[in-house]
């Protein structure tokens, strides 16, 4: 194992799948002149030439931009500098419904990333985390990867992805440090497949992003999804954790879940009375 940054880790993932398929290019605000406005594509625009390109301050163009090349053939993977500008007709109207609309004919593999949430100094227009309006839309994939571990192998997961993918990043989590395997031995992640990251006996938690770093760092036993983090409120719920978030359901995935890892996470001993009628389980 080895340790880097959470920004490393996608240049990696950028990187690696850059040079297995041609097709693969990134376009945004200032990606080749100043390696994007966190650093998240530093030395990209030097190893790919004419492959990290420079686009107007139009989110609009990029954007649609990024479908058009999509339905072409390509696999673009388009940045939006900051979340706060997605531009939503283009996600909601064009690149969701697509494939729907032109009964399966069609398809959109491309990956919009956008860094979120506050990171100092940004303001009321650059430090939301808009990810969850954007779970609720059909045809989409959502992601929020909250260690560099996740990061890279997300990435790499959502560029290979047939369907549209929105990479959430968020800002704060650039610079943290944590274990990634050498290249060439991780595992391979798959979009809508939880993991679980600990084992537990009392309760689960379904998170995201960085509330998933707190309770990493809080060592609490069993962890999934954000939004179902009211889980918690009722103790002796599983016996296992897992981390689910945006597209699988646990750990990275938002708009989907993984039944079966949930209902795994569950003990059927947690449901079941003794002679007398007290509850058997854990606790």
């Amino acid at each position: 194992m080895r340790k880097i940054t959470f920004s490393q880790a996608t240049q990696e993932a950028m990187a690696e799948t850059m040079a297995k398929d041609p097709t693969v290019f990134a376009m945004g605000e200032d990606l080749a002149r100043q390696g994007g406005i966190f650093g998240q594509f530093k030395g990209l625009p030097q190893q790919f030439p004419g492959r990290i390109i420079d686009t107007p301050i139009s989110e609009t163009f990029i954007i649609g931009g990024g479908v058009g090349a999509a339905l072409a053939g390509a696999r673009p993977v388009v940045d939006m500098h900051f979340a706060d500008f997605i531009g939503v007709d283009e996600i909601f109207n064009q690149m969701a419904k697509v494939r729907y609309m032109f009964g399966g004919q069609a398809k959109v593999p491309l990956v919009l990333r956008a860094p979120d949430g506050s990171a100092g100094g940004g303001a009321a227009q650059h430090s939301q985390c808009v990810e969850s309006w954007f779970a609720h839309i059909p045809g989409i994939k959502v992601v929020a990867p909250s260690n560099p571990y996740d990061a890279k192998m997300v990435l790499k997961a959502a560029i290979e992805c047939d369907d549209p993918v929105l990479y959430f990043e968020n800002k704060i989590l650039y610079k943290e440090k944590g274990e990634v395997p050498e290249i060439g031995e991780e595992e391979p992640y798959t979009l809508g497949k939880a993991r679980v990251e600990r084992e537990g006996c009392d309760f689960a938690i379904l998170n995201a992003d960085v509330p998933m770093e707190i309770f990493r760092a809080m060592d609490i036993p069993f962890v999934v999804n954000q939004w179902w983090a009211a889980i918690c409120g009722a103790k002796r719920m599983t016996r296992k954790y897992a981390q689910l978030m945006t597209d699988n359901g646990y750990r990275n995935d938002l708009n989907s879940y993984d039944a079966q890892a949930l209902a795994e996470s569950f003990d059927p001993d947690d449901h079941k009375l003794d002679e007398e009628g007290n509850p058997l389980g854990p606790w």
